[in-house]
Order: structure tokens, then C-alpha cells, then sequence
């Protein structure tokens, strides 16, 4: 019997392409986690700034944890040759996990 956590894995994953997923290779150090992994970039995704009088523009990506497993804060992902450095962690349901990340 398929578990709920197994299904849910599965939607994501569909899910991915249809949100216009992106191959890439990511990277934890010097070492490469996921060769092919997937990535969803949002180059606009907008926040409320801290003090609530604006909005703030930053680029979030999200990730399949069964391919790239915990995503921390200096890893890299690279796709098209352009690279991004995750700068801050926006969630992980274990399934799905969430980054900002910053263009170098």
C-alpha cells in the first residue's frame, strides 16, 4: 500500500513540471548532491518588507527534498549557467523545500 507521504511526494513532483520546473545542478560545497535536480525560480516572488510600509522583491526557489534532501543556507544551484547561492530558508515540508537565493 502507497502512503500518504509517498503520494504526496508524487503530486510534487508533477507538479514541477507543470509550475515550468528547471534542471539544474546543485551543489553542497565542492560536492554535487543532484546532478539533474529541480527547481521552481521565482525571479519576482514579493514579501512585505519588515516594517510593513513596502514590499520587497527576492528571487525564491523551491526544491524536491528526495532529490536535493535538507537544502542549507550557502548551497548552490546552477542552471543555464547561471548560478544562485541560497541565502535564507523559507520552509521545508519535507517534501518541498523553499529558499531566497541571491544571482552570483
Amino acid at each position: 500500500m502507497v502512503g500518504f507521504n509517498d503520494l504526496t511526494a508524487l503530486g510534487s513532483r508533477q507538479a514541477f513540471g507543470l509550475l515550468g520546473a528547471v534542471l539544474g545542478v546543485y551543489r553542497r560545497g565542492a560536492k554535487v548532491v543532484h546532478g539533474n535536480a529541480q527547481a521552481v525560480i521565482d525571479l519576482d516572488f514579493i514579501t512585505p518588507a519588515e516594517n510593513g510600509m513596502g514590499v520587497v522583491s527576492q528571487i525564491r526557489a523551491v526544491f524536491l527534498v528526495a532529490e536535493v534532501g535538507a537544502v542549507k543556507v550557502d548551497d548552490e544551484y546552477i542552471q543555464a549557467g547561471q548560478r544562485y547561492r541560497i541565502a535564507a530558508l523559507d520552509g521545508n515540508d519535507g517534501i518541498e523545500a523553499a529558499a531566497f537565493v541571491r544571482k552570483y
